[in-house]
This record gives structure tokens, sequence and C-alpha cells, in this order.
């Protein structure tokens, strides 16, 4: 996975930051709650999940990237943010949605923290960079993007594997 930054990819203070988590699909939000009910909160189990992230992250607001077309999508691309998640990046750049992600980064301040997750920055429908178009979004010249002053951290499958991080799959037949 790439991950792209802005100059200081954490927030400062993560419980008071307003946050917002964007994700093409509730299912990838979904497991990020349950990730960060699991190892932020300390349960495995909630009534009630987004009450509970609440108590850790008041701010955090979580919206799928088709959802910024909604009505409570719209006002959330109107808002500002200290600290902003762009996972699987590589989909910001689909026709449905794009604009509305080119919207909220422009009404951010110079000073908002982005994170970029994917596997694969370059898009199969049409092999746009995102994580490099992100980045020149987000005031970064192209000799830095060049130079991939914009990315945090690139892991390839292999040594993700290795570390544990991906399961290494097992084979059970070639045809």
């Amino acid at each position: 996975r790439k991950v792209t930054k802005t100059k200081s990819v954490f927030p400062s203070d993560a419980s008071l930051e307003k946050m917002l988590y964007l994700a093409p699909q509730d299912e990838i939000l979904n497991q990020m709650k349950e990730l960060i009910l699991k190892y932020v909160v300390g349960k495995n189990d909630s009534l009630d999940i987004d009450a509970d992230i609440a108590k850790a992250f008041p701010n955090l607001k979580f919206e799928t990237y088709p959802g910024l077309n909604s009505k409570e999508g719209k006002s959330l691309v109107k808002q500002k943010y200290g600290f902003i998640v762009l996972d699987e990046l590589h989909r910001t750049g689909a026709e449905e949605w794009e604009k509305h992600v080119d919207k909220l980064l422009e009404n951010q301040d110079e000073n908002v923290k982005v994170l970029g997750i994917t596997a694969t920055q370059t898009r199969d429908v049409d092999s746009r960079n995102m994580a490099d178009e992100t980045a020149l979004k987000l005031g970064y010249s192209e000799e830095d993007v060049k130079n991939g002053k914009h990315i945090a951290k690139e892991l390839d499958l292999q040594t993700a594997i290795q570390l544990g991080i991906v399961v290494n799959p097992k084979i059970i037949s070639f045809i």
C-alpha cells in the first residue's frame, strides 16, 4: 500500500481535532470502526459502535465517497478539518465523486493533514496516478512529487506478508 501525506501525517490532538474518514464503501468504514473499537476503545463488541467511537474521537466523521453527493455529504465537504483520511485513494478519481473530493480538499486550510491509503495508486480504468494527483492538489510541487516526497510509506505485498501484516495466501490448485 502507498500512503500519501502532507507535512505532518497525524493530528496533534487526535481526540479533539475535527477528522473525516472517507472510503468508497460502507463495508470498509465498518471494518475501520471495528478496528477502532478493538484497538483504541478496547472493546471487542458494542451495542452502539458509533457512540463508543465518539467517546474516543468526538470529532470523527465517517462517509463514503458516493455519500459526498448527499445532503449530509455536501455539508461535510464544506467543513474544515484538521485531519482527512482518503482510504482506497485510487478510487478518489472516479467520475461520480471526484469533483466532491476536490471541493473538499479545496475548502481546507493549508495546514490540513491528509492521509491517502491505497494498494495501487494508479487507477486501472484510466492509468491516472491518484497519489501524485492528490499531492499536487494539496500543494506539493511537481519536483516534490517526482522525488516521492508525498509518500509516507511504501510497502510491497511480499514485505507485508513477511511482516505478518497480510496473511500469506494458501494456493489450493492451479488451472
